[in-house]
């Protein structure tokens, strides 16, 4: 099934945001938030910066590789789906695959910001920003998708109102 190719995709690179959200790439969004912010007298540390950097950038890229890999034309072709339900399929492959490139773009624009100096890593820093902006935006809308896809579908189970969600870790 669709959900049981993108579910276990999506829990590598980050968590669900109850009733119908997805948080990814969180470490990503706040190195670079720690560098756009940073002052001169206390800046962020490159070392950390460049490890959260590789490490979104290794998981962005197995990420797009996996989702790139699910044939959703086999899942949607002559089964009778609805035009709905296998616009949705699409648009949010689609959209999921288009985001996991840029927050790899992000990625790798942090690590080179987390070398430079003065304004050429602010530069970097703005536009590692810009990229995640564009990056999320995207994302969001392919789960958004995802969910409608889902929610056409009738498999679509939101967690309850007040329960937090499962985050995998005990």
């Amino acid at each position: 099934s669709f959900q049981g190719q993108i579910d276990p995709v999506l829990t590598t690179i980050g968590q669900a945001q109850p009733p119908a959200g997805y948080q990814v790439f969180a470490d990503l969004s706040t190195a670079v938030d720690d560098l756009v912010a940073e002052k001169p007298d206390a800046p962020a540390d490159p070392k950390a910066l460049t490890q959260t950097a590789t490490d979104a950038g290794t998981s962005a890229k197995t990420a797009q590789e996996a989702l790139r890999a699910i044939d959703e034309t086999a899942l949607i072709r002559g089964k009778g789906f609805s035009e709905d339900f296998v616009l949705y399929v699409i648009n949010a492959k689609g959209n999921l695959v288009r985001a996991m490139t840029l927050y790899g773009e992000a990625a790798k624009l942090l690590e080179l910001a987390a070398d430079a100096q003065g304004a050429k890593r602010a530069e970097l820093a703005a536009r590692s920003r810009a990229i995640l902006n564009a990056a999320t935006e995207i994302f969001d809308r392919g789960y958004a998708d995802y969910v409608e896809a889902q929610t056409t579908a009738g498999t679509f189970a939101p967690p309850a109102p007040g329960l937090p969600a499962p985050t995998g870790t005990s």
